[in-house]
């Protein structure tokens, strides 16, 4: 990664930031002022966890 450039990353781990708290978010970013940003991060389940509750797996994740 270095060798093309990207020296500087940040990340966090979900105990260490919330996605889904705004002002959380908005803090980090107040802080880190990235440059660019990447979003790899959701709330997953398996088949029967994704059928059965499909709301609140995309309430999580549009709030992420």
């Amino acid at each position: 990664m270095e060798r093309d450039g990207f020296a500087s990353l940040i990340g966090r781990k979900s105990s260490e930031l919330d996605l889904r708290g705004r002002d959380a978010v908005f803090a980090f970013f107040d802080d880190a002022r990235p440059r660019h940003v990447v979003l790899a991060a959701a709330t997953v389940g398996g088949i029967l966890a994704n059928s059965t509750y499909p709301v609140d797996f995309l309430s999580e994740n549009l709030r992420i």
